[in-house]
């Protein structure tokens, strides 16, 4: 399998880094990012494992992290990552389109 990290997933990434360091400092901001890493690496794992969400995109899977939720596909060998958003977030369907 090979793992793909959309640019929309980059930028929640680099955004969750952002905040973390302004809010709790670089150490603990790092500590959060690799977190989920590591979800992404059970991902690659065990790609059923999260709960489909289907009223967003039709192959999409979710998986949370904390405060956060891990948006996922699997598209032949590929697991695509394709949003990292915070679980209180107005999560809606176009935030999921074109985002390869």
């Amino acid at each position: 399998m090979r793992f793909v990290v959309t640019d929309p997933a980059r930028d929640d990434l680099k955004e969750i880094g952002r905040y973390g360091r302004r809010t709790w400092g670089a150490e603990q901001s790092r500590a959060y990012l690799r977190l989920i890493i590591k979800v992404f690496a059970q991902v690659m794992i065990h790609p059923g494992r999260g709960r489909r969400q289907e009223h967003l995109s039709a192959d999409l899977r979710r998986l949370n992290v904390r405060e956060h939720a891990v948006f996922y596909a699997t598209r032949g060998e590929d697991v695509v990552i394709a949003r990292v958003l915070h679980q209180r977030a107005d999560i809606r369907p176009e935030m999921f389109e074109g985002g390869d």
